[in-house]
């Protein structure tokens, strides 16, 4: 009896520890971007989003004036990138589906001193949530390759169009919200697919991932160069102060 109340003992604990690392990783990843939405909503200028907004749409404003090979080689490179997104999205979800469910049992090892105890159940709602993930990520990624699409037809006739200037410029806006939204899919789908191995390596690889994403998402220190020439809404500006670099 007494090695039975402290097995059970153990099980509980491991219980609690997996439902507060697990509770603590995502609160802090859905607290950051919380706050990000927050500091784009009510400061653009201090993220790096706000910033390439403000830049797209000096671009999608200059090329509507002037047709030339350079947003051809803009609109293909961006298109190359998000296809290859996609793609891998697709080919990582069909790889972890039939690592989950291509036999009788579930192969997927838990590395973890914490496992779950009815890890059957904890795996397959993992799989179901990493399905969701990568379907919503390859979706906006879609989404933002028909954007593209729509821009380059647009411009394509934006010297006899009156409502092209527009069109184009509401599209690049469009296709960034999808991609930002996408690669922010990305992000939460790498802490879903840390959770396969366990709730404690999920604890770590937050805190090592959060200040990463603050480093690329926030603009400050030499990089405020930025917000001043997106304030004047030149990006002339920006390439002087590269060519004087």
């Amino acid at each position: 009896p007494k090695q039975l109340n402290s097995m059970e003992d153990i099980e509980i604990w491991m219980i609690v520890l997996e439902v507060f690392f697990l509770t603590f990783s995502f609160s802090l990843f859905i607290g950051y971007h919380v706050y990000l939405i927050f500091l784009f909503l009510f400061k653009p200028l201090d993220t790096v989003f706000g910033c390439n907004l403000v830049i797209r749409r000096d671009w999608a404003r200059m090329m509507s004036k002037k047709v030339t090979v350079l947003p051809i080689q803009t609109l293909r490179n961006y298109t190359m990138v998000s296809t290859l997104l996609a793609s891998t999205n697709i080919i990582v979800l069909f790889f972890i589906l039939s690592a989950a469910f291509g036999t009788d049992e579930f192969k997927i090892v838990q590395l973890d001193f914490t496992p779950s105890v009815n890890y059957v159940i904890i795996v397959a709602i993992k799989s179901i949530l990493v399905t969701i993930c990568l379907l919503l990520s390859f979706y906006f990624f879609s989404n933002s390759i028909r954007y593209a699409l729509h821009i380059g037809f647009t411009l394509n006739v934006s010297d006899i169009s009156e409502i092209s200037g527009e069109l184009i410029k509401n599209y690049v806006l469009k296709s960034s919200y999808c991609y930002w939204i996408a690669s922010r899919l990305q992000y939460t789908f790498f802490l879903l697919f840390v959770y396969y191995f366990g709730p404690t390596y999920l604890f770590f690889f937050t805190i090592l991932f959060i200040p990463n994403l603050y480093l690329l998402d926030i603009v400050e220190g030499k990089r405020q160069i930025i917000k001043c020439c997106c304030l004047r809404e030149s990006t002339s500006a920006i390439h002087r102060y590269i060519a004087d670099r």
